[in-house]
């Protein structure tokens, strides 16, 4: 992919992502006071800024926005964010609750996010960025980060650097 094709692409999660924010201020005016059920996480605890940290980080480490995979990622590292604790235990705090959000399994939530990591990880040249992120990890070539290892450690620098 050409540096021409990847900004283009940038251009376009952005344009989508302010067109799910409206969706979601339309939702709001018109649910009166009722849970949500279209928005994972508040919008008070990870917001724009947030969101728009967490696609730059996935997409400067390497992970494909095309597949399944990238999307999960994004609702896990936000769930992250809001509660550290769920990465303790992915099967049964983070991949029901994104399975039931996108009409799937917990087992294809899973799979889906592995993928997205081993693809970016098992690339020839990693990125500088992914270096730096993941730091001691990459000491060894051949070592990828589990799933929970490689959302908490996005979900902390981006609190980090929100502080």
């Amino acid at each position: 992919m050409t540096d021409k094709e990847k900004e283009r692409l940038e251009e376009l999660q952005v344009h989508l992502w302010n067109a799910y924010e409206l969706i979601n201020d339309i939702l709001d005016e018109y649910s009166e006071g009722e849970e949500n059920e279209t928005r994972l996480i508040p919008k008070k605890i990870v917001n724009k800024k947030t969101e728009m940290e967490i696609t730059r980080y996935l997409q400067r480490i390497g992970i494909s926005p095309l597949g399944k995979g990238y999307g999960y990622l994004r609702e896990a590292i936000k769930m992250a964010i809001k509660d550290p604790s769920v990465c303790g235990n992915l099967a049964k705090r983070i991949y029901p609750q994104i399975a039931n959000a996108n009409n799937t399994t917990p087992k294809g939530v899973e799979k889906a996010i592995d993928h997205a990591i081993k693809s970016c990880f098992k690339k020839e040249k990693q990125s500088k960025f992914a270096q730096d992120v993941f730091g001691y990890i990459m000491e060894d070539p051949q070592y990828v980060p589990s799933s929970g290892e490689f959302i908490i450690i996005i979900a902390d620098r981006i609190k980090m650097q929100n502080r």
